[in-house]
């Protein structure tokens, strides 16, 4: 007997106060496959959807809103924001230019066209729209910040702006006035004038830290608890699944270490996809309970371990599609890559690592849309590299050779040899795309979409060099 359509929704009403991930999506499933009339609410459900990672039932609920719209300009703009979670930026731009440039408002138009313009690698385009944007919103940190990355070093016509501005940005928010000097300390990097930009960084970061209050206490605690419980043997049990678990490629080490250039090199690959930073597994282990209790003890049970790697597959697929690999490089991998290496016991792991000054000025001068807490304070920093370092070695000598560790430094000088022995760890076969890997036409939308985008060089090898009085206080920390 088919329920009511108003018992499924009191259904949903019920499952989304609970927090129940599988109860709303699969009363949304049923939903959508009996093509409820639910007007406006149709794009509260896809939002709520994208967030859970069903980003086809997502697309398809975001299809129905507008067609409860009738097309509506502004529930044309939502449903490219979805497509744009979805990692189908490029269709999202096309339906973009199809919505009038002033919805939601002329801002956030120009703000998100030169946003999906600068993932997918035009950047004369995110020029254009990023200067209407911050000429609309003067006061918007976000598009003053996309604005300085996609400027080209030497442009004095965006740094003259950002520095005219500087006043104006007084009466912004604390955040929105955070990427804003970020913007501009990038911008003074970019110009050689070193003292003046780690000033700008430095006030940036002091006055965020005040805002988002670093535990290092917390850190700490989350890294012992990573590896608690596992040894060699947590490896060695059945690995049998119904599912083919060599489809994700783990790709991990702190920000601004490389993650991104090897995701760009693999996403060259023909059967290899770039998934970003994707957050799936995060989600599905907290759910679990996370670190709460040993990890040994929440995945020792068959059912349990199994289904959190057909969870992860599926959400997978709702991205992807159901055939290639797909590169994960979500943050933070380490705190939970015993628990991915147990649930998907045939997917290639790889750690990247860097020079620890270059990549502390690195973390240091960027602002981190969400996470990273550490990476406001040079202290922290060094705190937060320590604790990585050791998970480093201890995730080594539990999975042995399964664990790659690549170097960025012999990547960037010797890219072909280090390639290769990317490739043969992921069971992939050398095809030449991969050793150019910027001309692979695909969206980044990581702090690297600019870089990823120029020939593999060393170029950022001992960038910290000019700033190495300013990071004394790492220095001595981390020492």
């Amino acid at each position: 007997m088919m329920l009511p359509i108003g018992l499924i929704i009191e259904r949903l009403q019920k499952a989304l106060s609970e927090g129940n991930r599988k109860q709303v999506n699969a009363t949304a499933t049923i939903l959508i496959r009996r093509n409820a009339d639910l007007g406006s609410s149709w794009q509260t459900i896809a939002n709520v959807l994208s967030t859970n990672g069903e980003h086809r039932l997502a697309v398809e609920a975001g299809n129905l809103a507008l067609r409860s719209s009738q097309r509506d300009p502004k529930a044309i703009y939502q449903q490219a924001i979805l497509l744009a979670r979805a990692g189908a930026v490029a269709e999202a731009r096309r339906l973009l230019i199809a919505v009038p440039d002033n919805v939601p408002s002329p801002g956030a138009y120009a703000y998100t066209r030169g946003t999906f313009a600068l993932n997918l690698g035009d950047l004369d385009e995110a020029r254009h729209y990023l200067l209407v944007a911050t000429s609309s919103d003067p006061l918007s940190g976000q598009a003053w910040l996309a604005l300085a990355m996609v400027a080209r070093k030497g442009d004095r016509d965006i740094l003259m702006l950002l520095e005219q501005s500087r006043s104006a940005m007084a009466r912004a928010s604390k955040r929105e006035r955070a990427q804003y000097l970020y913007g501009l300390g990038k911008l003074l990097c970019d110009a050689g004038d070193h003292d003046a930009a780690f000033a700008v960084i430095a006030a940036a970061s002091a006055d965020w830290r005040s805002q988002i209050n670093p535990d290092r206490s917390a850190d700490s605690r989350s890294a012992e608890s990573a590896v608690e419980g596992y040894t060699r043997a947590s490896f060695d049990g059945d690995r049998r699944s119904s599912s083919d678990t060599s489809r994700p490629i783990l790709v991990t080490g702190s920000p601004r270490a490389g993650t991104t250039l090897i995701e760009q090199i693999l996403a060259s690959h023909t059967s290899v996809a770039g998934g970003g930073e994707l957050e799936i597994f995060r989600r599905l282990f907290n759910e679990i309970g996370g670190s709460s209790v040993p990890p040994s003890l929440q995945l020792s049970e068959k059912d349990i371990r199994l289904g959190l790697a057909e969870q992860y597959l599926h959400l997978l697929a709702q991205r992807f599609g159901e055939h290639g690999r797909v590169v994960d490089k979500s943050l933070d991998a380490s705190r939970y890559l015993g628990a991915f290496a147990t649930c998907l016991p045939d997917a290639p792991l790889i750690w990247i690592t860097r020079n620890s000054l270059d990549q502390a000025w690195s973390c240091f001068k960027h602002f981190f849309l969400r996470g990273a807490n550490w990476s406001y304070d040079l202290a922290d920093i060094a705190h937060h590299f320590r604790l990585e370092e050791s998970l480093l070695q201890k995730w080594q000598d539990l999975l042995g050779s399964r664990l790659l560790h690549v170097q960025y430094e012999r990547l960037v000088h010797d890219p072909e040899a280090e390639i290769r022995k990317i490739l043969a760890h992921c069971h992939l076969d050398v095809e030449p795309g991969v050793f150019s890997p910027h001309l692979t036409r695909r969206a980044v939308t990581t702090a690297s979409a600019v870089q990823v985008r120029q020939p593999i060089s060393a170029s950022s090898v001992g960038s910290s060099a000019p700033y190495r009085q300013h990071l004394s206080p790492f220095v001595s920390a981390y020492d």
